[in-house]
């Protein structure tokens, strides 16, 4: 299938979560290919380092929005904001992470993540997958989580919004093709991510951690090839298709249980 193009799918992309990590790594792989940049997230400074660095790098427009997906209105306030300008690619990419014991963290932490993963994103998507449709051109990737398929104990609100997600990015994938418009699940696994690293301990972190960048040019490339979703890794890949759902979550409990070690809320496993 074609590669992506402003001239054909658009020339605006947005991004979420593009002020760091996975978001961030996409915003300059789009930028490349000449998409001018709407780059969404809550830290002021670092969105504004992004921004500066795709103008200098790739001569492209790029504008900064900093929306918090946490609070329950933002998508509303997002579309308001770039209301008249048609957005060719969408990744949903932004995140927030809730480890721990279900009944040890706070209730308003979880509802912070729904509000990120699932009731914003919700909104977006039908609003860009309604334009695109309209105009028979564009391209969406939702980015996901391995966590998404199966519950994860000490993640089991992410796990939930994750797994989400991806049945949403599945079913949009075959809706939405016979209008033109490509639409991805992409799944990473552990990633070195600000996200992660706040999370977890350095000397914590799992062997094979992949960077955003290596997972942003996967995603990318699943978007372009029209695959329906994608593992982004290929020992990931390879470990996750081998076990059974019952042995991902005795595998992931293993590793939440090692990465959160440090936390009083996660037993060892």
């Amino acid at each position: 299938m074609p590669t992506l193009s402003p001239h054909r799918e658009g020339s605006w992309a947005l991004v979420t979560g593009a002020s760091s990590g996975i978001g961030r790594a996409h915003a300059r792989i789009l930028a490349q290919r000449g998409f001018d940049i709407i780059a969404v997230g809550r830290d002021h400074d670092r969105l504004a380092e992004t921004v500066a660095e795709l103008k200098q790098a790739h001569g492209v427009d790029a504008t900064a929005l900093r929306i918090d997906l946490a609070e329950p209105d933002a998508a509303e306030q997002l579309i308001a904001s770039i209301e008249g300008v048609e957005v060719g690619v969408f990744i949903a990419t932004a995140g927030k992470g809730s480890p721990g014991l279900f009944t040890a963290v706070a209730l308003a932490d979880y509802l912070e993540c729904v509000n990120v993963k699932v009731r914003n994103n919700l909104v977006l998507l039908h609003h860009f997958a309604g334009a695109m449709r309209v105009r028979r051109a564009g391209a969406i990737l939702v980015v996901s989580s391995t966590g998404g398929l199966q519950g994860v104990p000490a993640l089991s609100n992410n796990s939930a919004t994750e797994a989400y997600l991806l049945a949403m990015s599945e079913a949009l994938h075959h809706e939405l093709a016979p209008f033109g418009v490509r639409v991805t699940g992409l799944l990473p696994g552990p990633t070195r991510t600000p996200g992660m690293l706040a999370m977890v301990a350095e000397e914590d972190v799992p062997r094979g951690t992949m960077t955003p960048d290596e997972v942003a040019k996967e995603g990318i490339a699943a978007l372009e090839a029209g695959r329906r979703t994608h593992i982004a890794g290929r020992a990931n890949r390879t470990l996750l298709r081998a076990l059974p759902r019952t042995a991902r979550i005795g595998l992931f409990r293993r590793m939440v249980a090692g990465s959160f070690a440090r936390d009083a809320s996660m037993p060892a496993a």
